[in-house]
Formats: structure tokens, C-alpha cells, sequence
């Protein structure tokens, strides 16, 4: 039996699920960030609009029998004002979910009480993303809406139309925080480590501890952590120079996200990334030594990293969708000398928001004209069969 199927009956079989349409109390952690979401037809009933987070319960309350349960929940309120980290305390019903990562969908009834704030460190990181999210949403820029999705993974300012302009123009994987957007964060740690110290052990160590915290600081969703293997994957690639090793690396990352989340063996998010690492490690490298022929090498490589990944996962996204976007790979090569100087300039920006928040104006202001563009070029898509 598969390790997904374990998980799998785990959650269908919990105690809540066997309590679905019940009313429970239950005092729980919150484990993502609690977003807006809209009224939707859920079966026969309304569901309406609110903040919807994922969290995991501690203690369950059930027809007067109190139990201590460990399982991830996806939670409604009408609530605000809740923060990652917390522990909270609700009373509501449970209704069945589709999302196959929790077991029930909780909606609360009246007021959360807060049993305990978020820890320091998670305030720390909360402080962090909401200066860098206000310094965005100050800006009157799409373009400024899409950085903190590039560097921190926070899409809340991204607007609908342009998500859909940036899907049907193929630059979709922009939107949000990728492994592309880890390697090249990474890449620049690994630079800077240079400076500290010569030797790669060392490096190496300061890199991974970067890693771990830029993992909590962008949220250990389950694509990010994708993003974050896919990353290392590239890493290991470009400093190894040997394919065996690249190969080796990206079978164990593989295998390592589907031990720790074995549902990514049905998101395509996964099966893209896999595609797209796999085709930046052996196709990039043939495509750039032959268009250095003709081309500069910085942009022999830009070609090689957009054409390798558009080729890998084309087919898949045929399979997917039913269309592709004749331009997506004009757009894609379009786009790509941005993307890495915005992903520096906005981890700086980021990372400077709170000792030095002139300073971090000043990056954010460098990156929001090639956050533009790569919103003209989705705006574009309607040029193109």
C-alpha cells in the first residue's frame, strides 16, 4: 500500500470525518496565512465569503467527549486580525472538503478566542512579509502587485485579470514563488558566502541554514517546498558540473517531497516542476552550447533556460489545458533577463524593509519597471492564436 493511500485513509477515517455535519469546539494552531476568499455553491448549501486558513487541530470537542486529535483542518471565520502561528479556540460544524489535504472543512460560529499569539519567530516573519506587502500594495503598479509574489510567494494583491492574463500568456509559473525564483535567491547566497569564507563546506552550511529560513519566511506550502528541492536540484547541478550527480540529486528530491507529501503525486504544479528541473539540467545546457554559435552567452543562456522548460512542459500543459499559447515561448524569452534581477532587487527590498526602509524604497523602485514588463508582455497574449 501506498504511502499516499496511508495518509489517504488516515484522513477520510478520522474521527472528524466520521463527524461530518456535527457541531464541535476544537482548539487548534493556524498553519498558513489566513486569506480572503468569495461566497461559492458548496453541494446544496451557500458557503460564504471570509478568511480561510489551514490549521491543526490539538484538542477536539465532539457531542460533550473531548479528544486529543493531531489533523490538518481547513478552517472559515468571518474573523480577522489572525496571524500564522496562533493557537485559537472556536466552536462551529464540520462539512465534508474536497481538498485532499485535510479532513473537513471547519466553519466557525461566533468569535475566535486566541489561546496564545504566534511565537517570536513567527511574528518576526509575519512583521516581515506584511511590511514588505504594504511597501507593494502603496504602489499603484500591476507590476508592483506581482513582486511579492515572485520573491515571497504573496499573491494577495494580484488581481484576477491579470493571474488569467499571466496564465494564458504561458508566464504563470511568475505569479508566485517557484524553484527558478529559489535557485536564483540561492545562487545569490551562495555568492555572497564568498566573501565570508573560501571553502565550500562552510558555503554550503550557510546556504542550507538560508534555505530553512527563507522556507518558513515564504511559508512551507506544499509548492514551495517543490519549488525549494527543485531549487537545491539546480544548485547542486550548476556546482557539481556532472550530470550522474544532477540525476542522482533530482531522483532523491523526488522521491523525498513524495515521502513528505505524497499528494503531490497528483498536483501537475509537481509533475511541471519536474519537468522543468529536469529540462534545465540536461536539455538547457545542448540548447545554450549550440545558440552560443550565434549569440552572446548571457543571452545564449537566457534562450537555452526559457526554450528547455517551454519544450519539457508543453505536452503536459496541451494534456492539461487543451491550448497553449502560440507566443508563450517568445514571451517566455521575453521575460526571462527580467526575473532574476527582480528577485534580487526584491529579497533586498525585502530584507531591508525594517532596518533600512529608505533603502529598501529605493530596490523596490528598481524592480517595479521590469515587474511592468513582464505585465505588458501577459497583456500580449491576445495576439497570438
Amino acid at each position: 500500500m501506498s504511502i499516499y493511500s496511508l495518509r489517504d485513509i488516515a484522513l477520510e477515517r478520522s474521527l472528524l470525518a466520521r463527524a461530518v455535519g456535527k457541531s464541535i469546539s476544537i482548539s487548534a494552531v493556524i498553519t498558513s496565512d489566513p486569506h480572503l476568499t468569495q461566497s461559492r455553491v458548496v453541494g446544496s448549501r451557500i458557503l460564504e465569503g471570509g478568511n480561510s486558513f489551514l490549521a491543526r487541530t490539538k484538542v477536539v470537542s465532539i457531542d460533550g467527549k473531548v479528544h486529543r486529535l493531531r489533523i490538518p483542518i481547513r478552517v472559515m471565520t468571518k474573523q480577522a486580525n489572525l496571524s500564522k502561528g496562533a493557537q485559537f479556540e472556536a466552536s462551529g460544524r464540520i462539512i465534508k472538503s474536497k481538498e485532499r489535504r485535510v479532513a473537513v472543512l471547519f466553519i466557525i460560529k461566533g468569535e475566535v478566542q486566541i489561546l496564545s499569539p504566534p511565537s517570536r519567530f513567527d511574528s518576526h516573519l509575519n512583521t516581515i512579509r506584511d511590511q514588505f506587502t504594504s511597501l507593494a500594495k502603496s504602489r499603484k503598479s500591476k507590476g508592483a502587485t506581482l513582486i511579492p509574489g515572485i520573491v515571497i510567494g504573496d499573491t494577495r494583491l494580484e488581481s484576477s485579470e491579470l493571474i488569467d492574463d499571466m496564465r494564458r500568456s504561458g508566464l504563470a509559473h511568475l505569479t508566485a514563488v517557484s524553484g527558478a525564483n529559489f535557485a536564483i535567491v540561492t545562487a545569490f547566497i551562495l555568492w555572497l558566502t564568498r566573501w565570508i569564507t573560501r571553502r565550500k563546506v562552510f558555503r554550503g552550511v550557510i546556504t542550507f541554514l538560508f534555505i530553512i529560513y527563507f522556507l518558513e519566511l515564504v511559508r512551507p506550502s506544499a509548492s514551495v517546498l517543490r519549488a525549494a528541492a527543485m531549487a537545491i536540484v539546480i544548485i547542486v547541478a550548476r556546482m557539481s558540473g556532472s550530470r550522474s550527480i544532477s540525476a542522482a540529486s533530482l531522483a532523491m528530491a523526488i522521491i523525498g517531497v513524495l515521502i513528505l507529501d505524497p499528494f503531490q503525486g497528483f498536483d501537475p504544479g509537481f509533475a511541471l516542476s519536474v519537468l522543468a528541473t529536469s529540462a534545465l539540467i540536461f536539455l538547457a545546457p545542448v540548447i545554450q552550447k549550440y545558440l552560443e554559435r550565434f549569440l552572446i552567452s548571457l543571452l545564449a543562456e537566457a534562450i537555452s533556460v526559457s526554450a528547455s522548460a517551454t519544450l519539457a512542459c508543453t505536452p503536459y500543459l496541451i494534456f492539461l489545458a487543451g491550448e497553449i499559447s502560440l507566443g508563450s515561448v517568445f514571451l517566455n524569452v521575453a521575460a526571462a533577463p527580467v526575473v532574476a534581477p527582480i528577485t534580487i532587487l526584491g529579497f533586498l527590498s525585502m530584507a531591508l524593509c525594517s532596518p533600512l526602509p529608505n533603502l529598501s524604497q529605493f530596490f523596490f523602485t528598481l524592480s517595479e519597471p521590469m515587474a511592468n514588463w513582464i505585465v505588458h508582455l501577459s497583456s500580449l497574449h491576445s495576439h497570438f492564436p
